[in-house]
């Protein structure tokens, strides 16, 4: 097998062609993109490199700011400089939930192992920034932890799955629930899956499985501020959620304070979508 040559000058041009036209259609409707860089010291790396991004954005048409700062400069005077910056983000788009419907279900034919089974449940309207601490709890309930009743019952009693999981999406106001089974029990396993939901939402939930949910979920968010990836993500999820702004602890508080009711008020809210079924054909029984 022969070597492909790239050329690098050749594709750096396309890109920066391509970034070129993005930026002239910004314009167009107003925005203009600017690139403002801080930098602090006298490093001869960082300054080739500062000069290299300057010319850039000059050959794609963006404007620049570079502001050099001596290297003794505090940790204050570089948060005012920065506070200083004139930034206008657009503003975010607002959330779009799934609508509700009558249940669509999707049966695909695949030569597997094992069948895989996908229910989707859409609350029909966004979840409200309030409700995000019920949500979770109710998720590690059903579905999302290995004391849920989905994980317990579904799977380790009746097993009629290898896996079954819930998760929310918090920007579609959906829940998605995913599990491997045998080809001749995903009948059963939907049938299992759906109880489980009308369970939680008419039975009774005890305080042992609900404190068992609750301290998991806890232990899971105690380790969030201990990297800086991890508060990253946390407030990144938190901006594009829309509303207030919500620290770690001040989710776990919110964590604490949510009832029985409180979860079986949000899973009283979903309906079954669409349940899409990968198997094989009746007859091969050989995949």
């Amino acid at each position: 097998m022969g070597a492909t040559v790239i050329d690098g000058k050749a594709l750096a041009a396309a890109t920066k062609a391509e970034a070129a036209e993005k930026v002239r259609e910004l314009k167009s409707r107003g925005i203009n993109p600017c690139l403002a860089v801080i930098l602090v010291g006298e490093n001869p790396a960082s300054q080739v490199y500062v000069r290299g991004k300057i010319n850039d954005c000059a050959q794609c048409g963006i404007e620049s700011r570079s502001i050099n700062l001596p290297a003794d400069t505090t940790q204050d005077a570089l948060l005012a400089e920065l506070s200083a910056l004139d930034r206008v983000p657009l503003p975010r788009a607002e959330n779009i939930a799934m609508p509700r419907r009558e249940p669509v279900r999707r049966v695909e034919h695949f030569d597997t192992t094992q069948a895989k089974l996908c229910m989707l449940f859409t609350l029909g309207q966004p979840m409200q920034p309030g409700q995000l601490a019920a949500v979770r709890l109710a998720m590690a309930l059903y579905g999302g932890s290995v004391t849920s009743r989905l994980f317990l019952n579904v799977r380790e009693r009746d097993h009629l799955c290898y896996y079954c999981s819930s998760s929310f999406q918090s920007f579609t106001g959906s829940m998605a629930v995913n599990s491997g089974v045998e080809h001749a029990d995903a009948a059963r396993a939907e049938a299992a899956v759906l109880k489980e939901l009308k369970d939680l939402c008419d039975g009774p939930i005890t305080d042992e499985e609900l404190e068992d949910c609750r301290r998991g979920l806890l232990a899971g968010m105690n380790g969030l501020e201990d990297t800086l990836g991890g508060i990253e993500t946390w407030y990144y999820m938190e901006v594009l959620r829309g509303g207030p702004v919500q620290t770690p602890d001040a989710a776990r508080c919110a964590l604490l304070a949510v009832t029985k009711e409180e979860v079986r008020d949000i899973l009283r809210q979903f309906t079954l979508s669409v349940s899409c079924l990968l198997t094989r054909e009746e007859g091969n029984e050989n995949g």
